[in-house]
């Protein structure tokens, strides 16, 4: 379980892609750098009416391996489960 401030998300590997998963869909993650957060400029646009989510709140990277590497570049904070990711 992920969370971007208090905006509820998920990511999932399904059919060999790593994907972002909120209430507005599914979203397939590149490999190597992708933002998440409401900036038009982002690879998964969060709806801007998120006012708790940053303009970009979260950087991936994904490895030819389909390891992750997260960033939290955000002011309110995302969490995996209960904790902080820092």
């Amino acid at each position: 379980q992920l969370r971007l401030a208090s905006h509820p998300c998920q990511l999932a590997v399904m059919n060999d892609s790593i994907n972002f998963i909120d209430n507005s869909g599914t979203t397939s993650l590149h490999k190597g750098s992708n933002v998440i957060g409401r900036s038009v400029k982002c690879s998964v646009k969060i709806d801007p009416s998120e006012k708790y989510v940053s303009r970009t709140h979260l950087h991936v990277f994904v490895t030819d391996s389909h390891m992750l590497q997260l960033m939290d570049t955000s002011a309110e904070g995302t969490f995996i489960s209960s904790d902080v990711l820092k």
